[in-house]
């Protein structure tokens, strides 16, 4: 018996490598290091030859993932920094994706939009775009191949990066699929593509319209706009999963408390899911919650 699941396990791994395999998506960006400085660059060297043809991957949409480790002097906020050297307060880390063709300089490249991954704390952070909608895309000729790759420490302050002496070490990874394709999920990648309209590990303070629980960690309530809204109370680090009724894990966010996660509602659907709460001492807290 033990034999026959080794086996089915076994068979189901090549299944899901094979999928992986024929589907229509690369790779672009999957770097496991410390943003330390303004910006660094890397050689896309899984990308076609032609984003357009056979596989449409510029009107396709590009998945993005970023797990944050540890950040280096954070106390909630950045220190960030205009180009003219006017230092500014920042909520947000926000590294953003840029591709370079035949020169690298400001008027041959395009970016991805900086609000995708915001980051203010440790956790993970999922985001996704189409390249057909990044900034100055129209420079490039999507024939052809694009390099490098460049990631941006931007912040949420207008024309203001990252100062240097926040050491972020995170992994970053990027996705592209084509127009009119399913993505695939690697093993690591939590949930469906639903999941990432939110930001992820956001901390924030208690909404004043939430309703005291009996248990006093974890809170759980309806958002304005229909989605579904968590708020760990409990100091200290944490692993927040979320479970539908079918027994399928539907995504996990880690952090450190207090924080607040928003879940999209296109994401949850209707029905009943359960919220399971870990804390670095031990404690488990599980609350129900209907749609």
């Amino acid at each position: 018996m033990q034999k026959r699941i080794a086996i089915n396990i076994y068979l189901a791994a090549i299944l899901c490598i094979a999928s992986f395999a024929d589907a229509a998506q690369f790779v672009a960006l999957d770097k496991d290091y410390v943003h330390s400085s303004w910006h660094y660059k890397w050689s896309m060297d899984n990308q076609p030859g032609n984003w357009k043809s056979p596989d449409n991957y510029y009107e396709g949409i590009t998945y993005f993932r970023c797990e944050v480790f540890e950040i280096k002097n954070f106390n909630g906020t950045f220190n960030a920094e205009t180009r003219d050297g006017v230092k500014k307060s920042a909520k947000y880390f926000c590294p953003q994706i840029c591709f370079f063709q035949d020169k690298q300089d400001s008027d041959h490249h395009c970016c991805f939009s900086s609000r995708n991954i915001r980051i203010n704390g440790t956790g993970v952070y999922y985001g996704k775009e189409s390249p057909s909608t990044m900034w100055n895309k129209g420079f490039a000729d999507w024939s052809r191949k694009l390099n490098p790759l460049m990631v941006i420490g931007k912040s949420d302050e207008p024309y203001a990066r990252i100062y240097r002496g926040h050491d972020v070490h995170m992994r970053y990874e990027a996705i592209c699929v084509a127009k009119n394709d399913k993505f695939v999920l690697p093993g690591h990648w939590s949930g469906t593509p639903q999941d990432w309209n939110v930001e992820g590990a956001v901390a924030a303070n208690e909404p004043s319209s939430m309703r005291q629980s009996s248990i006093k960690n974890l809170y759980i309530q309806q958002g304005a706009a229909g989605d579904f809204v968590a708020v760990v109370r409990k100091n200290g680090s944490h692993t927040l999963e979320l479970w539908g009724v079918d027994g399928r894990l539907r995504t996990t966010r880690t952090g450190h408390g207090p924080a607040r996660y928003s879940f999209g509602n296109d994401m949850l659907g209707q029905g009943i899911f359960l919220a399971r709460l870990k804390t670095a001492d031990g404690t488990v807290v599980i609350k129900t919650a209907a749609r």
